[in-house]
């Protein structure tokens, strides 16, 4: 499966069955901003899944400003839209791919296979004059099976550990304005 999904692919395959589309729009500076946007429009047959509420746990002592989330929890949020194992699972956003990227990542770290990010966003999609509804889909509820790759997932201690050694870089992907404070 590729890691992106061209928006035209998207659109030719609306309505497969085993695709669930998610939209993942947010705004950092307003939260409740990408509910708003989904309310107003989405692609057809999109779900909502908001990063504060859906792809974050609650903010505790260590963990940043949008820990993961419960696994438990998650997976339940997942299976509440329909997903399982069978699904093609299609994520976007409108911010070139952050908030995407990071359903993108949870459902790998969950061993999800087939996934992937709409190679383009929901500006470009507008853009390109397909559909868009304010219809919110009805999911037909599924159970899903985490199988967490724990290799993923590397703890603070252990990067703190391995800081000051040449053979390991640590990247920051934030923007460069969150980088830099």
């Amino acid at each position: 499966m590729n890691n992106l999904t061209s928006i035209e692919w998207l659109n030719e395959n609306l309505n497969d069955k085993d695709l669930i589309i998610i939209d993942c729009r947010f705004n950092l500076m307003n939260p409740e901003q990408g509910s708003k946007d989904y309310q107003e429009d989405h692609i057809p047959g999109a779900f909502f899944f908001d990063l504060d509420k859906d792809l974050s746990s609650e903010i505790l002592t260590h963990g940043g400003r949008h820990p993961l989330p419960n696994i438990n929890k998650f997976a339940e949020t997942l299976g509440n839209v329909g997903i399982d194992e069978t699904k093609h699972v299609v994520a976007y956003d409108d911010q070139n791919g952050p908030f995407s990227a990071r359903l993108w990542w949870l459902l790998k770290y969950l061993g999800h296979a087939n996934v992937s990010v709409l190679n383009g966003n929901y500006i470009d999609w507008k853009e390109a004059g397909y559909e868009t509804s304010t219809e919110i889909p009805r999911p037909n509820k599924t159970r899903f099976t985490a199988n967490i790759q724990k290799d993923m997932v590397i703890e603070m201690e252990d990067v703190k550990e391995i800081t000051d050694k040449d053979s390991y870089k640590l990247i920051d992907a934030r923007a460069p304005e969150r980088f830099s404070g």
